[in-house]
């Protein structure tokens, strides 16, 4: 079943903002409603800024909400710069990002749930379009409610091996309701048994979540709670840099420990916790990938 990705719309700079839309006939009907420049939206306008029509579903991209969810990397320096005097602000920034990343990656301590989405009839793949700056690690989570109780209904994790192994025909398999899916990428899942029915905001997910190469910042409880960890992180990588003014070789093992010992004591907080959720930014959206079964 082919499911076009239909485009972005903005009007001017802004973005054009609906309560919940979640069919592309909605999003028309608005539109028609609304009279003038609104009635014939069929355009396509790119900016950073937009409504992302995923097949059914509706998904709305935005960095964040809320002023104060997110910290950039400076509030950072002052665990980092005093013990790598001369280093040049650049590599410092790198540094902690590079911590930060490979920190989230490690304890999965960054978790958003996604928005509710349709599970489409035809379509068993499925991707996450996680807030801007972040880039998913993996989901731990991945349910379908129940048409008839209302409750959700966690998916099984099956890994493609075994599949492959024990299900060779697991592709052409179909269901009403998917109890299984498998991780294709990091940022997309396959549902087992194709969909035969829509199944209209059943489909959601938790998902661990790491800062992109490019972000500028990270979410504030990352510094609040693993400053000093993500310091020691970066000053472990900054210390072990070859022939530098800064860098001090001996005490790479210091920092290297205090970095494995943080990491150690996030991994157990996020186990017994459940993992922790940043609720000031936008949930993680489906983005319906296009007639790929």
């Amino acid at each position: 079943m082919a499911i076009d990705l239909i485009a972005q719309y903005t009007i001017g700079l802004q973005p054009l903002c609906f309560s919940k839309v979640h069919s592309l006939g909605a999003f028309r009907a608005k539109c028609a409603a609304s009279g003038g420049m609104f009635a014939n939206v069929d355009m396509e306008i790119r900016q950073p800024q937009t409504i992302t029509f995923a097949s059914k579903s509706f998904s709305y991209s935005q960095p964040l909400v809320g002023k104060h969810a997110m910290v950039t990397w400076d509030a950072f320096y002052e665990y980092v710069f005093p013990s790598v005097q001369g280093c040049p602000t650049s590599i410092v920034k790198h540094a902690i990002r590079s911590a930060c990343i490979d920190f989230c990656a490690r304890t999965l301590i960054w978790k958003q749930d996604s928005t509710l989405n349709d599970v489409i009839a035809g379509l068993s793949m499925y991707t996450f379009a996680p807030p801007s700056g972040a880039k998913v690690v993996t989901p731990y989570r991945v349910a379908i409610k129940d048409a008839d109780s209302g409750k959700d209904k966690e998916l099984a994790a099956y890994s493609l091996e075994t599949l492959e192994s024990f299900t060779p025909s697991w592709r052409e398999g179909t269901s009403e309701y998917p109890d299984k899916y498998v991780l294709i990428t990091d940022d997309t899942i396959r549902l087992i048994g194709t969909p035969t029915r829509d199944l209209p905001e059943s489909l959601s997910a938790g998902v661990a979540l790491k800062p992109t190469r490019d972000a500028e910042d990270c979410p504030s409880f990352l510094y609040e709670d693993w400053a000093e960890v993500i310091a020691a992180g970066a000053l472990a990588k900054l210390h072990a840099s070859k022939e530098k003014v800064w860098a001090i070789p001996e005490l790479v093992s210091y920092y290297t420990k205090l970095y494995r010992d943080g990491i150690s004591r996030a991994r157990s907080k996020a186990t017994k916790s459940g993992l922790r959720e940043s609720k000031d930014i936008l949930p993680v959206q489906f983005s319906n990938l296009k007639g790929y079964n």
